[in-house]
This record gives C-alpha cells, sequence and structure tokens, in this order.
C-alpha cells in the first residue's frame, strides 16, 4: 500500500506517495510494516513500523486478517494508508478461507518520482533527438560528404539479435569420414554466417563445436595471390539464398540443409512468403537390426541343455540344476516290476 505525505517549500511537488509493505504474522497476530528503499530519495527508509500488536483506531482489540483488503483503506497511529495489493501467497490464503480480497491496484507514482525516472533516462540516452538534432546531423553529413544515411548502421538497429538458424549436414566421402551434423546460424544483423558441429553423446569427436567462425560465406570461395590484393565483395549468401532441401558451398563442402526453427519460418513467411516446411529433410536413420543365428538341432548325445552351452561359451559350465523341481520331488522315487520274456524256461519264473 502507500500512504500520502504532505510536503513544504518545495516548488516541484506538494505532496509525495509512499509506498510501504505490511506484514502480518498469523502466528502471535503481531504486525510489522517496510518501506522500499529508493536511490537518492533523502527519507530514511527500511523498517517502518516494528513487529507488534498494534490497536485499532476505536481501541476495540487489535488489527486482525479481517482489517485488511486490496482498494481499502487502515488506519493505524492516526496515519490513514491505502491498500493497493497482496502477493500470491495471501490470496490463495483468503480464497480457501472463504473471503474475496479484492483485485491488485496499480501502484500511484507522484511527480517526484515521474520527473526522477525521466531523468535517469535522459542521463543513459534514452531520450531520443529532437527534429532540430537530427536536422543538424543531417547537415554536417552533407557538408563533410558522408552518405545521408548509414546503411551498416540501419540494418544492424533494425535486425539486432535476430539470427536465423538451420539445421544441415555434410556427408564426409575421405577415409575415417562420415556425416556429420550442423547448426548453421544467419545474423541478420550484419549478413554473417557461423556453422557449430552438433555432435551426439558418445560420439568420439572432439567437444569444439565451432566449424565455420563467424564471417560473410561467400559463394565461391577463392585465396588471394598475394596480401593485400583487391577482391570483389559480392557473392555472399544472403537470407534469399538459404532454403532448406538446399545446399550451400562451404569452402568445398557441399552442406545440406534440412530442417529450421520457428523464427526462422515465419521470417521467411513474412518477409518472402516462402514456406521452408515444405522442403524438410526426415534424416532420421533406420533402427539397426542385429542378426542372431540360431543354435544347430540337437544331435541326440547328451542333453539338450548341455550342447546348447557348449554353443554359447567357449569354456562351458555345467548346466544349473532346477532348484525347484528338486525340492519338489526330493525323496520320490518309482518302482516298477519286470521280467524277462525270451522264451528260456530258467527265465520264466
Amino acid at each position: 500500500g502507500f500512504f500520502q505525505e504532505h510536503v513544504t517549500e518545495r516548488p516541484d511537488e506538494n505532496c509525495r506517495y509512499r509506498q510501504v509493505c505490511f506484514m502480518y504474522n498469523m502466528e502471535d497476530g503481531t504486525l510489522g510494516m517496510t518501506e522500499p528503499r529508493i536511490e537518492n530519495s533523502g527519507i530514511p527508509q527500511g523498517q517502518f513500523l516494528k513487529r507488534h500488536r498494534v490497536p485499532r483506531p476505536d481501541g476495540e482489540g487489535f488489527v486482525g486478517p479481517d482489517d485488511f483488503r486490496c482498494g481499502g483503506e487502515i488506519t493505524l497511529y492516526g496515519r490513514t494508508y491505502h491498500i493497493t495489493g497482496c502477493d500470491r501467497f495471501t490470496r490463495w490464503f483468503y480464497e480457501q478461507n472463504g473471503v474475496d480480497i479484492g483485485e491488485d491496484e496499480p501502484l500511484v507514482e507522484d511527480r517526484w518520482q515521474n520527473d526522477y525516472k525521466l531523468r535517469k533516462v535522459a542521463e543513459r540516452g534514452g531520450l531520443p533527438l529532437s527534429k532540430q538534432a537530427m536536422d543538424a546531423k543531417l547537415l554536417t553529413k552533407f557538408q563533410t560528404g558522408q552518405p545521408a544515411a548509414d546503411l551498416k548502421l540501419t540494418q544492424f538497429l533494425l535486425n539486432d539479435r535476430k539470427v536465423l538458424r538451420f539445421k544441415a549436414y555434410w556427408d564426409d566421402s575421405t577415409l575415417y569420414g562420415g556425416r556429420i551434423y550442423f547448426v548453421v546460424h544467419y545474423y541478420l544483423a550484419d549478413n554473417t554466417v557461423e556453422i557449430n558441429e552438433a555432435h551426439c553423446r558418445n560420439s568420439g569427436r572432439d567437444a569444439y563445436p565451432v566449424f565455420y567462425k563467424r564471417g560473410p560465406l561467400s559463394k565461391n570461395t577463392f585465396v588471394n595471390a598475394y596480401p593485400g590484393m583487391l577482391s570483389s565483395d559480392g557473392g555472399v549468401y544472403l537470407p534469399e539464398d538459404l532454403k532448406v532441401g538446399g545446399t550451400i558451398n562451404v569452402w568445398g563442402r557441399k552442406v545440406v540443409l534440412y530442417d529450421c526453427d520457428d523464427f526462422t519460418q515465419s521470417f521467411y513467411m513474412k518477409y518472402m512468403d516462402y514456406d521452408q516446411k515444405v522442403n524438410v529433410i526426415d534424416v532420421a536413420e533406420s533402427p539397426i537390426k542385429h542378426l542372431k543365428l540360431k543354435p544347430p538341432p540337437h544331435n541326440g548325445v547328451g542333453t539338450e541343455e548341455d550342447s546348447l552351452i557348449n554353443c554359447r561359451m567357449v569354456q562351458p559350465k555345467p548346466h544349473k540344476p532346477d532348484v525347484a523341481k528338486l525340492m519338489m520331488h526330493s525323496g520320490e522315487n518309482l518302482r516298477f516290476e519286470a521280467k524277462m520274456v525270451n522264451g528260456e524256461p530258467e527265465d520264466e519264473c
């Protein structure tokens, strides 16, 4: 909340709004107040009211939770405060108890606070130049022979921190080469390109992601015969040259662009009316299938478990007994009676 304080002998203000924060402790019913510190205010700020039980103005008991409402007023020790809002926990507490605490109100600022903010913005150079100052700067450029508008500066001011982001890959056909994935950054502020490698986990490659340091990327790369030799400034990649599904030349390497982010998609749709998501390339690799040889059929020698162990291990181990079967049928024996049938009289009995 805040309270209004009268100011005398000041030409720029006649009253002042001082912001305060109420902290009511439910454990013992005490109330404390603090005032946020403002730079160069000239007022002793900080703790405004020590924590204690504050009596009500009518003398009937002490101030409690029922005395606080957003948009209402409360009087403490002869000074009236206007309550403007509360935090999320306080609002949740009142809602759980079925009490409507009211809606938050914007903070009120006096003339001194508005003038102080304006002075700080002017000190940091945040105010725009006047028309007379701009006309004077333009006249000075004409008198000194400078161009009327700095195109590079204008491009930087309009597109600073705007970056087009593409996903790309390069198939390295050299010995021990493979497919390498990149993240291509195109900076609209100065038409420069940066390419970083995007390695997966446990790829075995060095943790140095920079593949191409930020700078202008030429379409046809060449090296001058000697330093200082004049060369053409054209032939660099511009935003209209980067399209998903196409390729770019990075010093003799054919880099394929297969996807882009949402900002890049919206940029091309807004300024070029071109949909980058139409030619997205699916680079997902098919899952690897491991072929497993089936064991040969049992030849009848020994048990099938022993033969299978010989196929799985170079040094076979004895087959583990079935403990459950051993515990269940331990001590149980099957007995059979038989006689020999071979036609001999001595074996008939």
